[in-house]
């Protein structure tokens, strides 16, 4: 179950007022590597999400899509609606931090805005793990933290390493 879906069964009660949606926006830190080393993140994995929200862990099987959208950047798709997704940082071949970004999730019928702003994640041993988090804006819950922590492998699906978008 994608985590978009899970925050608006979890959240469906909760809204009552309606929220504003804004442009994706993001800030990584400084590429500092010789090389691209964002391909050895690239592609589909399959594992256990947990959903935090102040405080009260909501977990479910979830599954994201780790894309190699520039020289050491990562898009994170599978988190928020769409294409719409938290960026990254590779920091090393088996390191990479979470920028400042936002994206849009759904709560109950209405879109919010998820501002992650702070996170970091590896791969070893043929598994990915990370942990982003940040506060829901623009609509009831307005400030709540939402953290996302993931563990997984690649996917059996036979779906080809995600490539990056052209120039």
């Amino acid at each position: 179950m994608r985590v978009a879906a899970v925050l608006q069964l979890l959240l469906l009660g909760l809204a009552a007022a309606s929220c504003e949606s804004s442009s994706p926006t993001y800030r990584l830190p400084a590429d500092r590597l010789d090389h691209d080393a964002a391909r050895s993140f690239a592609g589909s994995w399959s594992g256990r999400g947990l959903l935090r929200l102040r405080g009260v862990d909501h977990s479910s099987f979830s599954g994201v899509q780790v894309v190699a959208s520039g020289r050491n950047e990562l898009t994170i798709l599978g988190l928020c609606n769409g294409e719409d997704a938290p960026r990254a940082s590779v920091a090393s071949e088996d390191f990479f931090i979470f920028g400042v970004s936002s994206c849009s999730v759904e709560v109950g019928a209405y879109q919010c805005t998820w501002e992650v702003t702070d996170g970091n994640g590896y791969r070893r041993d043929g598994r990915l793990g990370f942990r982003a988090s940040g506060l829901l804006r623009g609509c009831v819950p307005d400030g709540w933290e939402m953290t996302m922590d993931f563990s997984g492998a690649m996917a059996a699906t036979g779906l080809p390493e995600a490539a990056a978008p052209p120039a």
